[in-house]
Parts: C-alpha cells; sequence; structure tokens
C-alpha cells in the first residue's frame, strides 16, 4: 500500500510539473493526448465519433445510420455540423425524431458540381442518416433556442447577421452574408429553404409533428445567386463558410 501511495504521489507530482512546464498536453503519459483520439491513458479512447482534435469538435462518418447521444460509443453528438460535399456526388442526409413528422429534400445539379450542406442535430433527436456525403464536421452547439440544455452558440459577441423567414435573397449581390446559418422554426409551420448555385439547386423542407417545432440549418456560400426561404423563424448566422477569411471571425 505505501508503494502504491508513493506511485500515485511521483505520477502526480510528475502531472504537475508537467502541466507547469507546458500545459496539459504534454503530459500525456497520464492523460493521453489533448488532441487526439484512442490515445492510451488512464481515460482511454474518447469514442468512435471521437476525432475531436484540439478544440474537441466531433465528426460523423459520410456514410451510415447513426444513432444521437452523448457523441462516445457510435452515437451522434447533438449540434450544427456542416459537410463540404464530394465532386459530382448529391449528400443525402435525414434526421429521425418525434418532433419531426416529415420532410422532402430535391436536388438539381448539373455536372461538374460540389456544394457544400449544413445540418442541425438535437437532442431530441433519435437517428441520423447520411449518404454520399464527405465527413461531417461538428460547428458549434446545439442553441439554446432549440432545446438544448444552456448552448448559446460560438459566434462570438459581436452582432450576428440574421436572414429574414420568409423572402429571396442574392449571396453574390450582398444581400445575404455568406455563412452557416440555423433557425429554430415555427411551432406547426414546415420550414422550407432553396439555395442556387453553380449548376445546382438544392432545398429541404422538415414539417413538424402537431404542436411542435423543428430546428434547421443551412450553410450559404459566397457564390450562391439565390437564398429563398418560406414559413421559417429568423435565421441566426452562427459561423462563417468554412475556409473563410472573412471579418465576422471563425467557429
Amino acid at each position: 500500500m505505501r508503494n502504491r501511495t508513493r506511485s500515485i504521489v511521483a505520477a502526480l507530482s510528475a502531472l504537475t510539473l508537467a502541466t507547469a512546464a507546458g500545459g496539459v498536453a504534454s503530459a500525456q503519459g497520464l492523460f493521453g493526448s489533448a488532441g487526439e483520439v484512442g490515445s492510451s491513458g488512464i481515460l482511454g479512447s474518447l469514442g468512435d465519433f471521437g476525432s475531436l482534435g484540439s478544440l474537441g469538435k466531433p465528426t460523423i462518418p459520410g456514410d451510415g445510420t447513426f444513432p444521437v447521444g452523448n457523441g462516445f460509443d457510435g452515437t451522434v453528438k447533438p449540434g450544427i455540423y456542416q459537410n463540404p460535399g464530394l465532386p459530382d456526388v448529391t449528400c443525402q442526409w435525414e434526421r429521425t425524431s418525434p418532433l419531426i413528422f416529415g420532410f422532402s429534400r430535391f436536388t438539381s445539379p448539373l455536372p461538374p458540381y460540389q456544394f457544400a450542406t449544413a445540418v442541425i442535430i438535437e437532442p431530441t433527436d433519435t437517428e441520423f442518416e447520411t449518404n454520399d456525403c464527405a465527413e461531417w464536421k461538428w460547428v458549434a452547439p446545439v442553441p439554446q433556442s432549440t432545446r438544448s440544455a444552456g448552448s448559446t452558440g460560438s459566434a462570438g459577441s459581436f452582432e450576428k447577421p440574421t436572414i429574414p423567414g420568409n423572402g429571396t435573397f442574392d449571396p453574390s449581390a450582398g444581400e445575404v452574408e455568406p455563412g452557416i446559418y440555423q433557425n429554430p422554426g415555427i411551432t406547426d409551420l414546415s420550414c422550407e429553404w432553396e439555395r442556387v448555385g453553380p449548376n445546382f439547386e438544392t432545398g429541404y423542407e422538415l414539417d413538424p409533428a402537431p404542436g411542435q417545432q423543428v430546428a434547421s440549418a443551412v450553410i450559404i456560400e459566397p457564390t450562391d445567386t439565390e437564398f429563398t426561404t418560406t414559413d421559417c423563424a429568423e435565421w441566426e448566422w452562427v459561423a462563417p463558410v468554412p475556409g473563410s477569411t472573412g471579418s465576422l471571425g471563425s467557429s
């Protein structure tokens, strides 16, 4: 027992010295690397979708059907995700939730094409299906307005752009700020949106169950020429288009 106590004290002392010298990430022998998945250590693997990186951002494979949970053991963590898409392939996704009565989608592409996609996965969702997509990358937590437990998003303290819930706008002409937007939806209304870009047109309509509202997310790229939104709440900017160097900061 005495030897074991000495070992624990020595390990904690080593951790303290390592932290003082270079932060928690340098204490890899005890806790594993701070920005890598599956590093060995006392805490073990971070889970199937734990390719979290240094900021703790989970990912979802581009093909498969996954239960929604805490992000560990093959489940999908709720949040807002973005997908860059694949060349000449239409990325399709579907959410299953007691809040969702049904939804429809359409895509009319003209090769060559490639367009990005965004989706919001709520804590009330039970399953997420994705087909022919690139890897999904986490952008921000579910905003508090869409039933998250205290999440406030990650866009910072600046005034975020918004888009009215009804109307048609031209992002390429500066009528809409490019970026990733979320919409909390309106009770008993089917929020519908459409995007037109180079060589493609795409859109979704999410129908809430009676007495419910369903959140949505969309990515608007600088090259989009039209964004139409119908029967939605106000769209709120969450994060810039991935790779953007604009003035609104980064996610």
